[in-house]
């Protein structure tokens, strides 16, 4: 993956979901049955703000959101508060970190809100995405001794939880951006990574053809944050998936991964993958790459066919040999 000065995984999520019809469309398909009918999900707004812990948001980040009620009343505006998990193991004290989080919203924002009587609810979203299944209680109370779970004291929080890899791609639900999102984060983390590649390229073609929205491109977003956290066979296996679902975009899926090149991100991230500056995990990625590239030596490939491939020249190669 990148270096962890870029976080493109906190760059995608707030790109997508900063757009509240995209934040909205996820959380009504996301939420359990009769909570998404609570919400008047036209009134979502964004809020401003970001309260996780400053040494973990190269791992996390949060979005604020608020949200009317759909029956009115006096039950007034709610906050719903998404945090995003992108890391390989669970936090077993998520429930204690979430309720810290929740507290900072309030600090921060009921003095701004000199005339409400009571403080908003906020309801925590946990969006977690890694290798291994969440398998933490949700309920703060479990984090305490059985025989004092029921003391009035311990307190009584719990957060919802969207266990990403739980998922299957056919199973990911909302918008088309938020459709990308949440497959390009599977592909990301390795997880039924063919069957991500091909539905990532049926949509990556759909978002081609609709209008552009405030300014941005994401169809170039999605394949550089693809082509730059994925396996070390993206580039030529998602060639091979446009071929056959979106022809038109090959030339600037190509464009997109020289670009990445020439920029050092993904040189610079295998040769420190190699260094042993990452986890032993990802320079398994970077070796298989490498036989990859000896293989096609091998069988008598060309330099030009090698980079295309695979994002390495021989210069680079080389260098990473000790050549």
């Amino acid at each position: 993956m990148a270096p962890p000065t870029r976080q493109p995984h906190d760059h995608l999520f707030r790109l997508v979901f900063s757009d509240t019809e995209e934040a909205a469309a996820f959380l009504r398909a996301r939420l359990p049955d009769p909570l998404h009918r609570r919400f008047q999900w036209s009134s979502l707004r964004r809020a401003p703000g970001t309260f996780v812990d400053q040494e973990l948001r190269g791992s996390v980040s949060d979005l604020l959101f608020e949200v009317r009620h759909a029956g009115g009343g006096e039950a007034g505006p709610q906050w719903l508060y998404v945090l995003f998990e992108h890391q390989s193991r669970p936090d077993r004290w998520m429930a204690l970190r979430l309720l810290r989080y929740c507290c900072r919203i309030w600090e921060a924002r009921a003095p701004e809100l000199p005339d409400e009587k009571f403080l908003r609810p906020v309801l925590p979203l946990v969006f977690y995405q890694g290798k291994r299944r969440w398998r933490y209680a949700r309920e703060l109370a479990e984090s305490f001794p059985p025989a004092l779970r029921g003391e009035p004291w311990v307190p009584r929080f719990r957060h919802l939880l969207f266990d990403q890899t739980r998922v299957a791609p056919e199973a990911v639900t909302g918008a088309v951006r938020g459709r990308l999102l949440q497959l390009a984060m599977m592909h990301a983390f390795e997880q039924a990574t063919r069957d991500a590649r091909e539905r990532m390229a049926a949509l990556l073609g759909e978002l081609q053809r609709e209008p552009v929205r405030g300014g941005v491109d994401y169809v170039k977003a999605f394949m550089e944050y693809i082509l730059e956290t994925g396996p070390a066979d993206t580039l030529p296996a998602l060639d091979e998936q446009m071929r056959r679902r979106a022809p038109g975009l090959r030339g600037e899926l190509m464009t997109c991964g020289e670009m990445l090149r020439r920029e050092g991100r993904l040189e610079g991230e295998l040769k420190g993958r190699l260094e042993g500056r990452l986890e032993g995990e990802l320079k398994g990625r970077l070796e298989g790459r490498l036989e990859t590239i000896e293989g096609l030596l091998r069988a008598g490939v060309g330099w030009p066919v090698i980079q295309s491939a695979t994002g390495i020249d021989e210069q680079t190669y080389r260098g990473l040999k000790g050549t």
